[in-house]
């Protein structure tokens, strides 16, 4: 079969133009995709140190405040007093106590409830946030406390300060998180444990933030047990697997995408082009590992958004170089 001299030609047009042009819109297109892959993940990184740095310094803070109240004229002369059952100024220091606690609740705003025990675990002094409906009681016996057992193996240290982990309380009605300070007299006695219990609303806000992240971008905690610490942006949990509200996914809802497993497992940051999310969907996004609390017990901070939306303009550039070489 002959082939024309216009098909000549036409053949000619697309090996000379046409083909070297759609290799090198393909190869533009991948190296553009490529090139935005890593700056959208570069971006995600800084955005999730950032808040990483901002969480241990945070919490660091925290602690200070604790040890900070623990070492006041006011808890150092009139503690013994307020944990002596029976002393002739327990009814005096106790009030003395609540009212530098109330004062600190107040002005700070970052706790819902301060208490101190005494060398028996017993709370001798308490006081709560307005807003706080699970304070506890004077009396009540707290021995069996982690916040008080650490503290107590460490009472001969007037510096020792210890942070848990986020729990659920006994009563599993809301999330703790506590930092505790071992209080001395003045002589250098060990008279009890000051508690504070540390609102998460800062935490929660913080990781709410999206800024820098797009529509559909988020940034979260996890535990080491992969459970999680603050809640999804997304209704995924309340429309697909039915929780009453999205709260209550907070450790409780179990989270082991292939990002958070592989951080907790090298204890060490990590980033990731592209892996699934607890939807479903592909993200992209980098993952930071925290010690912060004094337990040992390590945390993982996500930063995702979709692929989809972070590579929109590589892929519209694609298509519309697609349509130009079709009509060309």
């Amino acid at each position: 079969m002959k082939i024309g001299v216009r098909t000549r030609l036409v053949l000619y047009f697309l090996i000379i133009s046409v083909i070297p042009l759609a290799i090198i819109t393909a190869y533009s297109t991948i190296n553009l995709r490529q090139s935005y892959t890593s700056d959208r993940v570069s971006q995600l990184n800084a955005i999730g140190q950032n808040k990483a740095n901002l969480i241990e310094s945070w919490f660091f803070e925290r602690k200070g405040d604790t040890d900070f109240l623990s070492r006041t004229p006011t808890l150092e002369d009139q503690g013994l007093a307020a944990g002596t059952y029976g002393h002739p100024n327990e009814t005096y220091a106790r009030g003395e106590i609540e009212i530098i606690m109330h004062e600190m609740i107040s002005i700070y705003g970052t706790y819902n409830e301060m208490f101190f025990l005494n060398t028996s675990g017993i709370i001798v002094a308490q006081k709560s946030d307005s807003s706080w409906t699970y304070g506890h009681s004077v009396g009540s016996d707290q021995s069996l406390k982690e916040y008080f057992i650490e503290c107590d193996a460490q009472s001969t240290d007037v510096s020792f300060t210890y942070l848990s982990d986020f729990r659920l309380s006994g009563s599993g009605d809301y999330i703790q998180i506590t930092s505790a300070s071992v209080v001395h007299t003045h002589e250098g006695d060990y008279i009890g444990v000051l508690v504070f219990f540390i609102k998460d609303s800062f935490i929660n806000d913080l990781m709410h933030d999206t800024t820098g992240l797009g529509t559909s971008g988020e940034t979260y905690l996890i535990n080491q047990d992969l459970l999680w610490l603050t809640t999804s942006k997304f209704d995924y949990y309340t429309q697909v697997k039915n929780y009453a509200t999205i709260e209550d996914t907070i450790m409780t809802e179990s989270i082991s995408t292939k990002g958070i497993v592989a951080c907790f497992a090298a204890k060490a940051d990590l980033t990731k082009a592209s892996n699934p999310d607890y939807r479903g969907v592909a993200v992209m996004g980098s993952y930071h590992y925290l010690e912060v609390t004094d337990d040992g017990r390590a945390w993982v901070l996500v930063s995702e958004i979709d692929v989809e939306e972070a590579l929109t303009v590589p892929t519209n550039l694609m298509w519309i170089s697609i349509v130009i070489m079709i009509i060309a």
